[in-house]
């Protein structure tokens, strides 16, 4: 039976899916200036990226534009063809039948067995009219892109997520109501397949507006076709660390299995397709995080909550040593409450003069005049303690924290809210030069309060400053925020006599000390940063003498040592030669000395190593002094700026 004037439903499909083509403008506009044969346009596309992200609607979209341009147009599924040069060759054989062709492999994933063969024996022999797409899951060999005679003929072409605008695009084109538009968004992360099964789920299975969440089905669905079903359980759990931390690593995959287990899960995740390698371990895209967790708290909530804090305690373990890399998982942990709770939708800028009526503006909204005018006090005394929070693109900020630095010496601007601050400080003794306590002032406005704004005070906290010794938040009313600061390790302080009715939470951060390898690293680093400041002040020896400056002075009171012994001293000059007089090389800080490189290499080695052996031995004596007194335990305590 033919299909008439209404054709087969096999063109109704297609048109259908074509009608609901968004996104991709660039690649398409480089494929049109290949069509029309323009000098600097490549011959070869090489299309890559995970499944669901479009490649095969991509290529639809590229087989159209070539037959609107009189091109004979040849498609190849990898599939039907797999290691087969003979399967693929009987595919193929229209390619030299005259005209213009494209030719189209989909699916190349499959036939990954014949790249080589194809780069180095069939391409080659292609008309020089020829355009050819590649397109598959895996990132295609380097020799495409750095061999010479291929340079200039083959464009590489990631895939990644749709921009919001086009995910909100095809959202409206299949349906999904306004309301639950940002839900859905948030949820698929830009991913067209994820984008899909999420519209219809929104479609039909929420109950209101701002209520969905992804169903069990959709959320199975996705899965399914991103990953398959894992080969073993200790896979399985790889992949439900993944949906609760960032950047996964073989340390937190010993949460749940042994090492040798850890690392053959950590290689199998790097295999999969869409994953990133990164500096602090392996990064999945974020729709695969946002399903995974999805479905590990539908799954087994109860589980899932104990998995996530054995990542806490381990990452907490790790946050006095590598605070860069470990507060954002830890913030990552916070968020991962809920299924679909991520990053939010915020920017942060420090505060200028220009905003100044912005801010004040938000404080009296939420917190009356009264405390605006403190608000208006601290702005005048601490402008750089205030961040501000934008959605992106808008110059006017929806929200703002002051985070405060006070010290022992001066009036604190007569604050009553931080009364309980100093009651807390005066029972604890003072402090001492060089340490300060923080203070979270103002969240404002409250919605915002478990937000953006809270995560400042996390990232200070954990990354434990130099000469920071306290944190506290003051809050007007702590509602949602009391959990999240709870599993911070902060504690609710009782009210000070006369105090006004805020509620006051303080950490201290544990200073945990280093051992005597990690101690002998350290100064290793600082010596090699020496002429770096930023650097000592982040090395971990900052943190246990107060700062950049006194580790600094610490450790040329040890050099001083190492002179006044009569056996030492060339050591000590070893030293000075090669890291403190100025950046050289060993082999130029030998010559300098006048002494062999070999016997040098041996001074040098010792050298370090007496140094910091006398280094933490007057530390340890240090902390056995008690300390000086600032102020006595019976008077008031006060803060400068």
């Amino acid at each position: 039976m033919g299909g008439g004037e209404h054709g087969i439903l096999a063109d109704r499909v297609d048109l259908a899916g074509r009608d609901g083509f968004v996104g991709r403008h660039a690649q398409r506009h480089e494929f049109h200036r290949a069509l029309g044969g323009a000098a600097d346009t490549p011959r070869i596309f090489l299309v890559h990226g995970m499944a669901g992200i479009g490649k095969s609607a991509l290529l639809r979209q590229f087989a159209d534009d070539a037959r609107g341009s009189g091109r004979n147009v040849i498609e190849v599924d990898g599939r039907d063809v797999g290691g087969s040069v003979s399967a693929f060759a009987r595919r193929v054989t229209p390619v030299r039948q005259g005209g213009p062709v494209l030719l189209m492999v989909d699916g190349f994933e499959h036939c990954r067995g014949l790249e080589t063969w194809l780069r180095e024996a069939y391409l080659p022999g292609l008309p020089g009219d020829a355009l050819v797409v590649l397109s598959g899951r895996h990132r295609p060999q380097p020799r495409w892109t750095v061999d010479p005679g291929w340079l200039g003929l083959v464009r590489r072409v990631p895939l990644g997520p749709l921009r919001p605008v086009e995910s909100a695009a095809l959202l409206a084109g299949r349906g999904v109501p306004a309301g639950r538009t940002a839900a859905v968004l948030g949820f698929a992360a830009g991913h067209p397949l994820a984008l899909a099964l999420a519209a219809e789920s929104a479609r039909e299975d929420a109950p209101a507006d701002g209520d969905w969440v992804p169903g069990p089905y959709a959320v199975r669905s996705l899965l399914d076709d991103l990953l398959g079903r894992p080969p073993s359980p200790a896979h399985e759990f790889g992949l439900r660390v993944c949906g609760l931390v960032r950047h996964v690593t073989v340390d937190l995959l010993r949460a749940g299995l042994d090492a040798a287990t850890a690392t053959v899960v950590f290689d199998w995740l790097g295999a999969l397709t869409g994953v990133t390698p990164a500096r602090a371990g392996l990064l999945l895209p974020a729709v695969l995080r946002h399903a995974l967790r999805a479905d590990g708290w539908w799954r087994d909530p109860d589980a899932y909550q104990h998995l996530r804090s054995q990542l806490w305690s381990r990452l907490l373990d790790r946050a006095g040593t590598a605070p860069g890399e470990t507060v954002p998982e830890l913030l990552q942990l916070i968020r991962a409450v809920e299924p679909l709770e991520e990053e939010p939708m915020l920017v942060e800028r420090p505060y200028t003069a220009d905003r100044r009526a912005a801010v004040l503006r938000l404080a009296r909204a939420d917190l009356g005049d009264e405390q605006a005018g403190q608000v208006a006090r601290w702005l005048d005394r601490q402008p750089e303690a205030f961040h501000l929070y934008h959605r992106a693109g808008s110059p006017e900020p929806l929200a703002f924290l002051a985070w405060l630095h006070l010290r022992t010496g001066a009036d604190d601007g007569d604050d009553p809210d931080l009364a309980v601050v100093r009651d807390h400080l005066h029972r604890h003794g003072p402090l001492r030069a060089g340490e300060y306590v923080g203070v979270a002032r103002f969240l404002v406005p409250g919605p915002f309060r478990v937000g953006a704004p809270a995560e400042r005070i996390y990232a200070e906290l954990l990354g434990e400053r130099a000469g920071l010794v306290a944190g506290f938040v003051v809050l007007p009313d702590p509602g949602p925020m009391v959990a999240a600061l709870e599993r911070f390790g902060f504690t609710l302080l009782p009210p000070a006599p006369g105090a006004a009715a805020r509620a006051t939470f303080v950490r201290q951060p544990e200073r945990r000390g280093l051992s005597d390898q990690e101690h002998q690293d350290a100064v290793r680093r600082i010596l090699r940063d020496w002429h770096d400041p930023d650097a000592v002040a982040a090395n971990p020896l900052a943190r246990l003498y107060g700062g950049g400056d006194a580790v600094r002075d610490a450790l040329c009171a040890a050099l001083d040592a190492l002179a006044a012994d009569a056996d030492r001293i060339r050591q000590q000059r070893v030293i000075r030669a090669t890291y403190l007089e100025r950046p050289t090389s060993q082999e130029a800080a030998a010559a300098r000395l006048g002494i062999p490189f070999s016997t040098y290499r041996r001074h040098l080695k010792s050298a370090v190593q007496q140094l910091g052996q006398i280094l933490q031995a007057q530390h340890v004596n240090a902390a056995a002094r008690p300390a000086s007194a600032v102020c006595l335990p019976h008077q008031p305590v006060s803060f400068t700026s």
